[in-house]
Order: structure tokens, then sequence, then C-alpha cells
């Protein structure tokens, strides 16, 4: 076993072993399968939870299962009995980030980071259990079902107007009762544990969105009057529900956005160069960069030169003559 004391990463003191696995906040030794066991519980819990981290960080070798705390005769990885997620009645398992706990820990320190109570002015408030694609349950009954998690966990399709579902009861509580809220994009994202979470007032809440609190503001659709997370969830929205001008792009002048088809086919009219034909109308997009592309695109698709149409005539000499 290391004979480290503290954490490498917060530097608290690690709590001695063997212990009686206290259910205080005190840092717990972490036994990883690498064998680096120098980080504690907590530390190793944010990293896998928040930033979706599974490697040592020392080695960078990815540890599939985590288990934290130990007894005495347990002073590697090796020394526990695990089978899947069971490593025996005195441990609890947090599913998403592949670790056992002891039970008492768990209860104690664990599962309240990402308990749901109101906790504002010591409230005890706590919303009804709903279960929807975010939460552990909800995927696995939609992996049942033969669903798309990946769709159902995409934190861009939440933000501060549509909310997951299981947070909506606590929300709604925390605004009617204490006139707060909390960044809904933060909590989607794992900024923080929901716990940890700033409540935010009105003036608040649009201060953090506009202009952070420590880290970077969050990104407006100017469109939707929207924000999200960072700019790269704010350009998966562009693409998906706005329109992007690739003629533009092809001419360096990047992200050039707009909120509906009639104002970039405007903008095509005014900057480039529109097919005006009605079957390209209505193909949409039909536009050139060029007067060059243009006028071969007239010619090709649509027998024009210059400004006179090809009028091609048939005549059908009658048989006999």
């Amino acid at each position: 076993m290391s004979e480290a004391q503290v954490c490498l990463v917060c530097c608290e003191s690690l709590v001695p072993l063997p212990s009686s696995l206290p259910a205080s906040p005190l840092p717990l030794r972490a036994f990883v399968p690498c064998g680096h066991n120098d980080v504690c519980g907590k530390c190793h819990l944010k990293l896998r939870y928040l930033h979706n981290d599974f490697s040592c960080v020392q080695c960078k070798v990815v540890n599939d299962k985590v288990i934290v705390g130990a007894l005495a005769g347990q002073e590697v990885f090796e020394d526990f009995t695990i089978w899947g997620d069971d490593a025996g009645p005195g441990y609890a398992y947090h599913e998403e980030s592949k670790m056992f706990f002891p039970k008492d820990y768990f209860r104690g320190v664990v599962s309240q980071l990402f308990s749901l109570r109101c906790s504002i002015k010591s409230c005890q408030y706590v919303p009804p259990v709903i279960e929807d694609a975010m939460t552990a349950k909800g995927r696995r009954d939609g992996a049942a079902a033969g669903s798309s998690a990946a769709d159902g966990t995409d934190p861009s399709q939440y933000n501060q107007r549509s909310p997951p579902k299981h947070v909506q009861p606590l929300l709604a509580h925390i605004k009617e009762k204490h006139g707060r809220t909390f960044c809904v994009l933060c909590y989607v994202n794992k900024r923080d544990y929901l716990a940890l979470l700033p409540r935010y007032t009105p003036s608040e809440l649009k201060a953090h969105l506009s202009e952070g609190d420590g880290v970077t503001s969050h990104a407006l659709c100017e469109f939707c009057g929207v924000h999200f997370y960072d700019l790269e969830a704010l350009h998966k929205h562009l693409n998906k529900k706005h329109y992007r001008c690739h003629l533009c792009d092809a001419q360096g002048k990047e992200n050039q956005y707009f909120r509906d088809y009639r104002r970039i086919e405007r903008h095509f009219e005014r900057s480039h160069y529109l097919c005006r034909h009605r079957s390209c109308r209505e193909a949409r997009f039909v536009a050139f960069g060029s007067e060059l592309d243009y006028k071969a695109h007239l010619k090709t698709v649509h027998m024009e030169i210059g400004e006179a149409r090809i009028d091609v005539q048939f005549r059908v000499r009658p048989a006999g003559r």
C-alpha cells in the first residue's frame, strides 16, 4: 500500500487505515486496479462523474472500477471481492462513476451530493421521484426498451426554459418558496454536484448566464434568446435549428448564420447569385458564389445563354411527304 497520507489531488489528509469507515466527510483512500492508491474517494468521484475521466492521475491507465475505504487486511484492490456491481453487503455501488463506497459513508456523504433536497435556509423539502432519460433508472429502462440513451442524455437539449423532468418539481419549489433557482445548464453539463450549485435570484442568474461567475459565461443564441453551456453547444444548436451560408464559408467569411430560410434566401439574393427559376427556388439553396458559376448553371441546367433562352422546337413531317 502507498505510504502517502494526503490525497495527491486535494492535499487533504487521508483517513488512517484500517478505519471504521466513518460517515464523516473526511477523505477515504480509494483503491484502483493500477495500484496508485494516493487519491481520495471524493476526488475520484469528481473526476469520474463530473469530468468523465476514468484514468489514473499518475499513470493514466483507465480503471474500470474504484473501491473506497478499507478494513484490516485490505491493502490493495485485489484484496476486495468484486462481482460485477457487487462488492459485498458493506458497500454501495454508484453506477455512473462505477465506484463502491462503504454504505454508511455513501448515505452520509456521497448521496448528499446528488440529493434533490432544497437545502435553502435549512428547508427540508424533498421533491417526488421522477425518472427520465437523465436518471440512472431512466437510462436502464430506455436501454431495455431499445431506445437510444444518447438522445435522452444529450445535455444540449436542456436549458433554463426546458429543464429535465426530474428536477422540475425542485425548480418550481425553489422559485415559489424562496424566489431563487439554479442554473440548469451547469447542472446537466455537470459543472458541479446539484447540492453544491449556487441558488440564484433572478438578477443573479441573469448575470451568471451573460457574464459568468468564475467560469466562462454561457453562449447565447440571438435568434432564440436561449443560452447554451458553451460555444460547442451553441454551434450544435445553430447547425440543427438555423441556417449557415456555405458560400460565405467558401469565401472565408465563416459562421454566417440566419434565423430561417427566408432570411438566408434574401442573403443569397443580396450577397451572392441566387437562381430564380421556379424549380431551383423550390429545391432551395441553389445559389452561387460567382457570376461565372451562376451563368454556367443557367446554361447547363436551364439552357440559357446570356439573357436569351434557347427555344428548341421540333417539327414532325407527315408520313408520305
